[in-house]
C-alpha cells in the first residue's frame, strides 16, 4: 500500500463544503429503519439503545466547537451501513480519532475520583504505566483492571456506568490512513469524511463505508450479520470464511463475542 514514491509526496486533502448536520441535542424524528431484513423477527432494538444515544449526543457536545477530526468506525459504522442504527447486539461506540487531535482530548478528561454509578458519562484516557500499573476510578493505581477507568486500552473511552461506553481509537494520516500495521486504508476510504444520522443522532462517517468495512470483516459482512435472530434471542450465524484472514485483533473480539452470545439471549 506504500512505496518509497508515494511516501515522498505530500497528500494534501481539499476541504468540502458539506451542510453540518445540527449536533445539538436531539433525535431526528422521522428516522424509520427496519433492522428484520438483516437481523430476523423478534428480538427488537439493542437493549441499550437510550444510553447509546445519550453517549453519542455526549460525545457531539465534547468535540463541538473544537477541532477534532474523527468517525465512527468498526461495528458502529457496520450498525450504521447495514440499517443506520447500532447493531442489536452490541454496548459500545467505536470512534477514530486523528491522532494530532489526540492533545485535545487529554485535556477535556474526567477528573477522579469518578463516581460510575452517577448515570453520567465521563472521559477516561489510558495512561498505562510501568509494569501495567493504571489509575482506576478512585484515582488510585492498581495492576489490573478493577473498574471501568482502570483501562490500557483503548486510548480514551467514554464510560456510562459498567456496560456501556465508547471506545476511541486514534490513527494516523499521511499517505494512507492507518489505526494498525494490518489496518491500513487508502485516504480516499476515509476522507473527505461526511455528516450522518446514526440512531437519530448526527454524527461523522467515513467517505467510503463499503471499502473501509469489507477490509475489516471482509466481503458481504453488511449482508450477512455474525448474529441472526431466533426464537427471540440472537444466537451465532456462520462466520464469514475470510475470518482467518483478518487482523488477529478482530478474530479475538469475533471469537468473544461468538461465545458470549451463542446460547445467551439480550
Amino acid at each position: 500500500m506504500e512505496n518509497s514514491r508515494r511516501q515522498n509526496n505530500v497528500n494534501v486533502l481539499a476541504k468540502t463544503k458539506d451542510t453540518e448536520p445540527n449536533l445539538e441535542t436531539g433525535i431526528k424524528p422521522e428516522l424509520n429503519t427496519n433492522s428484520n431484513a438483516f437481523y430476523g423477527i423478534g428480538c427488537g432494538q439493542n437493549p441499550y439503545r437510550k444510553r447509546l444515544q445519550k453517549l453519542l449526543n455526549f460525545w457531539n457536545k465534547l468535540v463541538r466547537g473544537r477541532r477534532i477530526d474523527y468517525f465512527i468506525c468498526d461495528g458502529t459504522l457496520l450498525g450504521y451501513q447495514r440499517n443506520l442504527d447500532f447493531l442489536p447486539y452490541d454496548h459500545d461506540i467505536d470512534i477514530c480519532v486523528n491522532k494530532t487531535h489526540f492533545s485535545t482530548l487529554l485535556k477535556l478528561e474526567s477528573k477522579r475520583p469518578i463516581r460510575v454509578k452517577d448515570k453520567r458519562p465521563h472521559l477516561i484516557i489510558s495512561k498505562p504505566l510501568a509494569n501495567g500499573m493504571r489509575l482506576n476510578c478512585k484515582g488510585i493505581l492498581v495492576d489490573t483492571k478493577m473498574d471501568a477507568c482502570s483501562i490500557v486500552s483503548p486510548a480514551a473511552r467514554v464510560i456510562l456506568g459498567d456496560v456501556n461506553f465508547i471506545d476511541v481509537y486514534p490513527y494516523t494520516k499521511g499517505e494512507i490512513y492507518s489505526r494498525a500495521p494490518k489496518l491500513q486504508f487508502e485516504i480516499s476510504d476515509v476522507y473527505p469524511t461526511k455528516p450522518c444520522w446514526l440512531a437519530g443522532i448526527a454524527t461523522r462517517c467515513p467517505s467510503k463505508p463499503e471499502s473501509m468495512l469489507e477490509k475489516v470483516y471482509g466481503k458481504k459482512a453488511v449482508q450477512n450479520p455474525s448474529h441472526i435472530c431466533i426464537k427471540h434471542q440472537f444466537v451465532a450465524a456462520r462466520l464469514d470464511e475470510r475470518e482467518n484472514e483478518l487482523p488477529w485483533s478482530i478474530q479475538r473480539v469475533n471469537r468473544f463475542i461468538l461465545k458470549r452470545f451463542k446460547t445467551k439471549s439480550l
